[in-house]
């Protein structure tokens, strides 16, 4: 739609809801379609207790949608006039280009050291849908626990770096609460009894698929990153995807580098917001000088 009001509002609602649909899309991934059904007892229990018996599951997601819609829509407005007040000291100033390449991410350099090779990338790219419909078929049973214990040790030993995703309290955090809730909600919640044993099973199951997943994306990670699969996807023509790849991983960064601290931030949020949106104009300078390149 352009660089004009209507684009920008239009951009903020998309950046809210792709929030909510990255959220469930990523959740669902780690812990499985259990997770709708956990989520509809526990909507069905809270419903109960707040006497909310009429409330709808339809009713809750639009609510939640204009929510998000509206509070796009006032960032995006706010963004709108702080960037022209940056527009403002941009002219009097000169925008100053970042002297980076865009291109050149972090996310694609390697470990000099490190051995790829594509029997590997095969490999994950296969285990991890056995892995996880052994789980789902057989559940924590020695038919899915050892091909699933076998594999995850391969990837902790071999993979040394995949530890320190996996040592981070707030990911276990994550997998306790995730336990807790289904063992009280993967059945409807009954007067007499929550039938908790089946439900704190079907969360370690989830719990498990999600510490695999983590584990195997994380060296999918690194085994796609090897030369020969970039050189292949820049023949295929798919540069572009590459270069916007490269170009997301390297925008965060350099605008937190560029943008003010936090004391200034705290003690002028109006002119730090300004200051931002102004470096992003640099950034898209950057990008386009590049880009002709």
């Amino acid at each position: 739609m352009g660089r004009n009001l209507a684009g920008y509002l239009l951009a903020g609602v998309g950046a809210l809801l792709s929030a909510i649909l990255h959220k469930l899309a990523s959740l669902f991934i780690l812990y499985g379609t259990d997770l709708i059904t956990i989520y509809v007892n526990l909507f069905e229990f809270l419903k109960k207790q707040f006497g909310l018996e009429n409330a709808s599951a339809k009713g809750v997601i639009t609510v939640i949608i204009v929510i998000y819609i509206i509070l796009g829509l006032v960032a995006a407005t706010t963004g709108y006039f702080l960037g022209k007040k940056a527009a403002l000291a941009g002219g009097e100033k000169g925008i100053e280009k970042p002297d980076i390449d865009p291109f050149q991410s972090a996310w694609n350099r390697t470990d000099p050291e490190r051995p790829f090779r594509i029997v590997l990338l095969l490999l994950h790219v296969g285990m991890i849908p056995v892995i996880l419909l052994l789980i789902n078929r057989f559940g924590l049973s020695i038919r899915s626990l050892v091909p699933a214990v076998i594999y995850g040790g391969f990837l902790l030993i071999y993979y040394k770096r995949i530890k320190y995703r996996l040592i981070k309290p707030f990911f276990w955090s994550q997998l306790l609460i995730m336990t807790l809730v289904a063992g009280f909600f993967w059945h409807p919640p009954d007067a007499e009894s929550f039938r908790t044993s089946s439900g704190f099973l079907v969360g370690l199951e989830m719990s498990l698929r999600a510490v695999l997943l983590v584990s195997a994306f994380s060296a999918l990670s690194v085994e796609i990153r090897n030369p020969l699969i970039t050189d292949k996807v820049l023949k295929m023509g798919m540069g572009n995807g590459y270069a916007a790849v490269s170009l997301a991983f390297n925008s965060l960064p350099a605008m937190l580098d560029r943008s003010a601290d936090l004391k200034s931030f705290i003690k002028n949020p109006v002119r730090s917001f300004s200051k931002m949106v102004y470096e992003a104009e640099s950034w898209l300078r950057c990008f386009q000088t590049h880009l002709k390149e």
